[in-house]
């Protein structure tokens, strides 16, 4: 039974506060405790916001506000605390969101009785010498620095085995959930966000032998850049990036965390991909 509710918000979509109010008044009305987070707790002239990190703590579901970009933002704090998310799309594509404003009432009382179920999606990690471990929900991604335009140069091992030489603008490892990200801009495949998987995707590669490919979660990537140049960035989940040295080794796997998504009942992913994609296109 759902007792304490984070609400978390996209501080940068102004024209949320109005359903975060509601969101607030709702949870209250089924007897639950809403929890603000910090930049919410602000905007609504409240005292004791929190950070995710603590929200996740304290609460047993966070409602995040906002698109797949507030989500990914929350995704690491809250899968450490096996806390799971109610998204609610205020954004632009909402992929991992479970419904719209319109839908609140309704789920508001359905996360009090208990009348959900929660799917756990597979995340990745990445180590290289004395960085901390970067965790993504979404994607991996190894790419020159802005002002260079020299191509990439990678060498790529999967589970002892050789892949060889990529050359392209960059590396993109991707979860099946990040497969309708930046990888899919990038020509990988779809893949259904419930396998457990992960997509290797180059960007712009200047080979046609160097193809987008799936990989089994079991493995383990191994990644050697250049040892010329400046190196490279990565970034997970489009936080802020990391420079990396030239001829350093970069190791992906799965993550031990996984994060969990609020769910009232069957919603077709492949559905929502028809509909997302046209939305986009259009």
């Amino acid at each position: 039974m759902v007792k304490r509710v984070g609400v978390y918000w996209n501080s940068g979509k102004t024209h949320g506060l109005s359903v975060a109010r509601s969101v607030i008044e709702l949870a209250q009305g089924s007897d639950m405790e809403p929890v603000l987070d910090a930049a919410l707790a602000d905007a609504l002239g409240e005292r004791g916001g929190l950070s995710v990190d603590q929200m996740a703590v304290e609460c047993d579901v966070i409602v995040v506000l906002g698109g797949d970009g507030t989500i990914l933002s929350a995704a690491e704090a809250a899968a450490r605390h096996d806390v799971p998310m109610l998204g609610v799309n205020i954004g632009h594509m909402g992929f991992m969101t479970e419904l719209t404003p319109a839908g609140l009432p309704g789920a508001m009382k359905r996360l009090r009785a208990g009348e959900f179920e929660v799917e756990r999606r597979m995340m990745i990690c990445a180590s290289c010498g004395d960085m901390p471990v970067q965790t993504a929900l979404n994607d991996i991604v190894l790419y020159r620095p802005n002002d260079e335009l020299h191509l990439v140069k990678l060498h790529v091992n999967v589970g002892g085995a050789d892949m060889g030489r990529i050359m392209s603008d960059g590396l993109i490892i991707a979860t099946p959930t990040g497969s309708t990200a930046y990888s899919l801009s990038a020509g990988g495949p779809v893949v259904d966000p419930l396998l457990d998987c992960m997509l290797l995707t180059p960007i712009c590669p200047h080979s046609p032998l160097s193809r987008p490919a799936v990989l089994p979660y079991w493995e383990k990537i191994e990644i050697v850049t250049s040892p010329e140049g400046r190196g490279l960035m990565l970034s997970a989940d489009s936080r802020t990036p990391i420079a990396l040295k030239p001829g350093v080794r970069i190791e992906v796997q799965r993550s031990k965390l996984r994060a969990g998504f609020i769910r009232f009942g069957h919603n077709s992913f492949y559905d929502a991909f028809r509909v997302k994609i046209s939305e986009w296109s259009n």
